[in-house]
């Protein structure tokens, strides 16, 4: 298993493990920042997809993974689909860095705000 990569703004890789706190802290805070657009994301792209998909089985995958989404926290959804985050804050626990709270009904908040502004553009545009 190779040991996890960060690639700094100014493009250079750096093994997590060798961050400084305060650099993997930041880098934590910055992907906490990025959550609720990155989960708005994923939720927006389940709405229209039984009109894309075709097949039982197609339609049973999205909603299994649909389901599987909705009963997930925003840092859940973060430790499962960004690696790099899971990477980072365990490098950080491992630490005994003690990170800030994660407010996962704000991020909820923002995410589904995000989503629904998402959608009225789309019917805005149909219109």
């Amino acid at each position: 298993m190779s040991a996890a990569v960060w690639t700094t703004r100014d493009g250079r890789k750096i093994l997590i493990r060798k961050m400084e706190n305060r650099h993997l802290f930041n880098t934590i805070e910055m992907l906490r920042r990025q959550a609720p657009l990155l989960h708005a994301q994923v939720s927006s792209s389940f709405f229209g997809a039984e009109l894309v998909l075709h097949g039982e089985a197609a339609l049973d995958a999205i909603e299994y993974e649909q389901h599987a989404f909705e009963n997930m926290t925003v840092e859940e959804f973060m430790l499962a689909r960004w690696p790099k985050y899971a990477a980072l804050v365990e490098e950080a626990w491992r630490r005994g860095l003690e990170l800030l709270e994660f407010d996962n009904d704000h991020a909820l908040r923002i995410s589904t705000a995000l989503v629904c502004r998402a959608l009225v553009g789309k019917t805005e545009e149909v219109a």
